[in-house]
């Protein structure tokens, strides 16, 4: 072998090596956990989290995700969706947030804002779930839903409220008296597209809560942005819960200053009340 194929085969090794190594590093990279992601901003928190999830059989009114892989305890999502719509409607979207350690309930479809009911899965969330910590609990809900999200935001044992467009019609139920007895700090998401749950409906929420509140508006999302899988609406709140319940640093990254990356995104626009830190 002379010295030009000597120097061509250990120049084709270190190529071949560079690609191996490369290939096995990906995967690593890609089932990273939640706050270990090479991505940052929302788009490391579209990718699936690192815990595999399981739907609980129960005879109870609440379908409930958990994480299946451990006997560890998560924080509780509570979720109500949109008048008309089945449980399965957001099943999609509620289990990548589940994937990223969340006990997550999906209290029945109600017509009007019930508070009471979505609350009530808490309750079966005691009986079924031996992974929830119950300490632990946000409240969310699309829609009527949401208006179901910000009444139950009143009990003392919810952490947060995450209210995707809301829906506040006082024939439907919804009290502007819940605005001002919130117990914990406010994720407002908004469609500036949506017609149905307008933005200038949610000022007076935004005006009155007696907590912070961080609202953030996407350009294009319509009143039908959350169905099947959340839409563009779900990292912000997979990001919100892990910065609520995790302190996860790409999560804080999005909503604290001085980066508050979300506010930086393109099509997204934010409004803000109150200290995050």
């Amino acid at each position: 072998m002379n010295k030009v194929t000597l120097l061509l085969s250990k120049k084709h090794f270190i190529a071949v090596w560079c690609v191996v190594v490369a290939l096995l590093w990906l995967p690593i990279q890609g089932s990273a956990c939640c706050g270990d992601f090479p991505l940052e901003g929302l788009e490391a928190f579209e990718r699936v989290g690192a815990n595999e999830v399981v739907r609980l059989d129960t005879p109870g009114q609440c379908e409930i995700l958990q994480p299946g892989a451990s006997n560890q305890r998560y924080p509780v999502l509570l979720w109500s969706g949109a008048a008309g719509l089945s449980q399965e409607s957001y099943v999609q979207g509620l289990t990548h947030i589940a994937t990223y350690g969340f006990v997550v309930a999906i209290a029945p479809t109600m017509s009007n804002s019930r508070p009471d009911l979505l609350l009530a899965c808490v309750d079966e969330v005691t009986n079924y779930s031996d992974r929830a910590d119950l300490s632990q609990i946000a409240v969310a809900g699309h829609s009527i839903g949401a208006s179901s999200a910000i009444g139950a935001g009143i009990d003392s044992r919810v952490t947060t409220v995450l209210a995707v467009e809301p829906l506040l019609n006082e024939n439907s139920g919804h009290l502007p008296s819940w605005h001002s007895t919130q117990q914990g700090p406010l994720l407002l998401l908004l469609g500036e597209r949506d017609s149905i749950a307008t933005i200038d409906m949610s000022e007076p929420l935004f005006e009155d809560a007696n907590v912070p509140v961080f609202s953030v508006a996407d350009a294009y999302a319509t009143h039908f942005e959350p169905f099947r899988d959340l839409g563009v609406f779900k990292p912000m709140m997979t990001g919100w819960l892990r910065y609520v319940f995790y302190n996860d640093q790409n999560a804080r990254d999005l909503f604290v200053l001085p980066e508050r990356v979300i506010c930086n995104e393109e099509d997204l626009s934010c409004e803000v009340k109150g200290d995050f830190q």
